[in-house]
């Protein structure tokens, strides 16, 4: 008698475990696709000189995507910022066929003189087949001097 009482105490607990687990399972693979790397630019400079106020690009780059139905472009960019004449907040800001991947956040106030900040921004777009371009800006809310900076794209397909 005992036993039929906990045959179904068992049974349901047997099939909400294996609910968690199934659940858990879809989690993962629903937030996890692995890309193919299809390309690579890879660029670097050191501008050594002030830039004005407002959106400066830095550095632009073509890519192709063959590949149907698109591709997802992943995007990091470093900059190195030095002396300002203000101490408000600059970004860094990376456009897809001039739309902007996400807005460029805005990272910290500029450095005092004699002094320079680094920051790398990351960010991800997906892109149709065809030719694309990838602008890399600076926003400066002053005039700030400009130092080393480099981008990665990787050109990637589910």
């Amino acid at each position: 008698m005992h036993s039929r009482n906990f045959l179904p105490f068992v049974a349901v607990a047997v099939a909400v475990a294996a609910g968690f687990a199934y659940a858990h399972a879809s989690v993962l693979s629903a937030t996890t696709t692995i890309h193919k790397l299809k390309n690579i630019v890879l660029e670097s400079g050191n501008l050594g000189r002030t830039l004005n106020k407002g959106y400066n690009t830095i550095e632009q780059a073509s890519i192709s995507c063959s590949y149907y139905p698109g591709c997802t472009l992943g995007m990091n960019i470093m900059s190195n910022v030095g002396t300002a004449t203000c101490k408000s907040e600059w970004a860094i800001v990376g456009l897809v066929d001039g739309n902007s991947v996400d807005g460029g956040p805005l990272l910290e106030s500029l450095p005092n003189a004699g002094e320079t900040q680094t920051h790398v921004w990351h960010g991800n777009y997906f892109v149709g087949q065809g030719n694309h371009n990838i602008t890399f800006q600076l926003y400066l809310p002053c005039s700030a001097n400009a130092n080393q900076w480099s981008v990665r794209y990787l050109v990637t397909t589910p």
